[in-house]
């Protein structure tokens, strides 16, 4: 139904949204909708409480509103500033549908709470939004995502599940969530010691679920050779072009990664090595119960030559 919001035509009163059903397979009635300057709107209510005054964080670029429910209960609405956003726009509303898609009817409020502390999230994502270039390590980051996207991931899983997939750009701990799998890329230059950053004593915590690290090593190439980001983008955006929401959602998570078209990231890159590692017992890291009261936030390295117990292939990596 996200497919549908484009088309919805503004209404003439001005106190009023045009709004249609988000998802009719999401058990929350979610909405979406234009207002009549044709600002893009997503919308639920709830019969719960309104959040204390000055809690509610509203991304950049949009605004959150809460009214009083006839009867009861509150309504949030998001509404978005400027249709220029509307990719990323797309694509965090898809994800506040995700996160609370395993909630029943009745939990509309327990959705609310869960959204607001999203947003917050959200908040700090289009925060961090790159205006500029890419500096050299950023951009070879983003080509081993959408490598491993286009070529592994995209394989196993077909290209809309897989972009559904890629959560790199947003903040989370990880880059990959392929149903219960979590992946996390390391992508380097293939003269760079062996060695990768762990940004986070969360990044491999597998309380959340089995994490897998995919260390790739990338060498620069001829100008007729290898893959750019730029042509890899270009690509992408070419396969999906008959797929609205998995080109939306692709481009969303481009912005929110900090791509943007024109700059030029035409440098040409080969893939040399793909390596694959099972986190588990006495795997070398850093997890939240390792700390200190007071302690967080930590960042470390990991040699490559500690993981080399734990190495596996694709096939193992993934399983069925």
């Amino acid at each position: 139904m996200l497919d549908d919001w484009e088309g919805i035509a503004p209404p003439r009163d001005a106190t009023v949204l045009n709004v249609l059903r988000a998802d009719p397979s999401h058990r929350l009635d979610f909405r979406i909708g234009r207002d009549a300057r044709g600002r893009f709107a997503f919308q639920l209510d709830a019969v719960a409480s309104p959040p204390e005054a000055g809690s509610v964080e509203s991304p950049a670029g949009m605004d959150v509103v809460l009214d009083d429910v006839p009867g009861g209960g509150v309504r949030l609405t998001l509404l978005l500033h400027d249709a220029e956003d509307f990719a990323i726009f797309r694509v965090l509303c898809g994800d506040l549908l995700d996160v609370t898609r395993f909630l029943s009817a009745d939990e509309a409020g327990r959705a609310m709470r869960m959204l607001l502390g999203r947003l917050g999230h959200w908040q700090q994502v289009l925060a961090r939004r790159r205006v500029g270039r890419l500096s050299r390590q950023e951009e070879m980051g983003l080509l081993g995502e959408l490598l491993l996207l286009r070529d592994v991931v995209a394989a196993r899983m077909g290209l809309s599940a897989a972009i559904a997939a890629w959560r790199g750009p947003y903040g989370d701990e990880q880059d990959f969530a392929v149903g219960g799998l979590i992946v996390e890329v390391k992508t380097q230059g293939a003269s760079a010691d062996a060695r990768f950053m762990v940004s986070s004593e969360d990044q491999l915590d597998t309380s959340a679920g089995p994490v897998i690290v995919c260390r790739q090593c990338l060498s620069a190439a001829s100008s007729d050779a290898g893959d750019s980001l730029d042509r890899v983008v270009a690509g992408l955006l070419a396969a999906t072009a008959h797929l609205p929401a998995a080109n939306a959602r692709l481009r969303g998570g481009l912005d929110a990664a900090g791509w943007a078209e024109g700059i030029g990231y035409d440098g040409r890159w080969s893939l040399g090595e793909r390596s694959w590692f099972r986190v588990g017992e006495g795997f070398p890291r850093i997890v939240r119960g390792d700390l200190r009261p007071g302690v967080s936030r930590v960042r470390y390295q990991v040699a490559v030559a500690d993981c080399m117990p734990f190495g596996i292939d694709e096939a193992e990596a993934f399983g069925s």
